[in-house]
C-alpha cells in the first residue's frame, strides 16, 4: 500500500517494520508539533507486529477486506 500512496498522493509514507519504539518516538516527536498526523495502513495480520514496531493509543477506524485503517491519538502536552 506504500507503492500506492506515494505514487497517488502527497503523503509520506513510513514502512512500520524498519522502526524500533525509540526511533518511533523520535520520528513522532518531530512531526507532530509541526501538525503532523499519523495513519496506519495495516493488513489484519500485520496488527500485532506493527503495535510493538511504533506502540501508541492507535483508534481502529475501519477496514476494507483484509485492510484496516488506524489513526494514532495525538500525544498529550
Amino acid at each position: 500500500m506504500s507503492g500506492a500512496l506515494r505514487y497517488y498522493t502527497t503523503l509520506t509514507p513510513v514502512r512500520w517494520e524498519v522502526l524500533d519504539p525509540e526511533r518511533w518516538g523520535t520520528l513522532r516527536a518531530r512531526t507532530e508539533p509541526a501538525g503532523g498526523r499519523w495513519f496506519a495502513l495495516l493488513m489484519k495480520h500485520e496488527v500485532p507486529d506493527a503495535a510493538t514496531h511504533v506502540p501508541g493509543p492507535w483508534t481502529f477506524l475501519g477496514e476494507s477486506g483484509s485492510v484496516t485503517l488506524w489513526q494514532l491519538e495525538p500525544a498529550i502536552r
